[in-house]
C-alpha cells in the first residue's frame, strides 16, 4: 500500500499526469471508502436488509472501477512517450491494484457468511 502510494505521490510531481493523478486518488478512496462502509454495514445489518445493501455496494464499487479505467485511459493519453519509466510505474500501481481487492475479498465474503449463519441461529 505504501508502495502505491508514493508512486503517485511520484507520479503527481509530473505536470503532464496531475490530473489523472487525482482523478486515480479520487477512484482509489471512494473505492476503500465503499469497502470499509459495506465492511461496517455488513455487521449492524439484518439480513433482510443484506441484499439491498450489496446490490447498492456492488454498483457503486463498479462506478468505481470505471473511474480507474478512465484515469488509466487518460494517463495513456496524456503521458508523452519520453517517460517510460513514469509509464513502468503506473503498470505497476496497477498490477498491485487488484491484489490489494482480492486480498480484501475473503474477509467481506467471511463476514457475510458469519452474518447469515447468526440470522440462522437468531431465526
Amino acid at each position: 500500500m505504501a508502495d502505491g502510494l508514493i508512486t503517485v505521490l511520484l507520479l503527481s510531481a509530473l505536470p503532464t499526469v496531475l490530473p489523472t493523478v487525482l482523478l486515480l486518488l479520487l477512484s482509489v478512496l471512494l473505492l476503500s471508502v465503499l469497502l470499509l462502509l459495506s465492511v461496517l454495514l455488513l455487521l449492524s445489518m439484518r439480513l433482510l436488509l443484506l441484499g439491498v445493501l450489496l446490490l447498492k455496494s456492488v454498483q457503486l464499487l463498479l462506478l468505481s472501477v470505471r473511474l480507474l479505467l478512465l484515469s488509466m485511459q487518460l494517463s495513456v493519453l496524456l503521458m508523452p512517450a519520453l517517460l517510460p519509466a513514469v509509464r513502468l510505474i503506473e503498470l505497476k500501481v496497477w498490477l498491485l491494484l487488484p491484489t490489494m481487492l482480492l486480498r480484501l475479498l475473503p474477509m467481506v465474503m467471511a463476514l457475510d457468511s458469519a452474518d447469515v449463519r447468526a440470522a440462522r441461529v437468531v431465526s
